[in-house]
């Protein structure tokens, strides 16, 4: 620290990788209504979260995609 460089801990999230979130994504045998052709970061990393990304998930399909949801 004395040459003025402050020593930091980059933060960094093991993702999950796209060929493996394609084989859940296929294995329902239903296309994604989001299925727009390519993976997106922000599905990858909800995806890396055990148990906040399935709540997330579910808490996303209700909001966009309910019958009774206003969003439909």
């Amino acid at each position: 620290m004395a040459d003025g460089k402050i020593d930091t801990n980059e933060a960094w999230v093991d993702l999950t990788h796209v060929g493996d979130l394609y084989s859940v994504m296929r294995s329902a045998n239903t296309r994604h209504p989001y299925d727009f052709g390519f993976m997106p970061a922000m599905a990858r990393l909800i995806a890396a979260h055990g148990r906040i990304g399935p709540a997330f998930s579910a808490l996303f399909a209700q909001i966009m995609f309910s019958p009774d949801g206003k969003l439909t």
